[in-house]
């Protein structure tokens, strides 16, 4: 099913490029809700929906980054519910 979507997502660029091409790239068309748009603003409009699925899992990374690092530093493995070994062990080591 997303070798459809994909095939068709293509398609879709194809097309609007090679009306780029033609020199329609301005020429106005309306969606089916009556939205004024052109070829041009169409492949910006699917090139910044593909750059923003495409760093998602970066922004991700990025949210999730302090709650690992307060998970590492100060304990509680989520998961179990048991405290970190290894924060333990840090705890003991500087006197804790």
């Amino acid at each position: 099913m997303i070798a459809w979507g994909v095939v068709s997502a293509v398609g879709v660029v194809l097309v609007l490029y090679q009306r780029v091409e033609a020199g329609a790239g301005t020429a106005h068309y309306f969606t089916v809700d009556g939205i004024r748009t052109t070829p041009i603003s169409s492949l910006v409009t699917l090139g910044l929906l593909t750059l923003a699925w495409l760093l998602l899992p970066l922004v991700l990374w990025w949210d999730g980054r302090e709650e690992r690092d307060l998970l590492r530093k100060y304990g509680a493995d989520r998961r179990q519910g048991k405290p970190n070994r290894r924060a333990q062990k840090d705890r003991t080591r500087r006197g804790h």
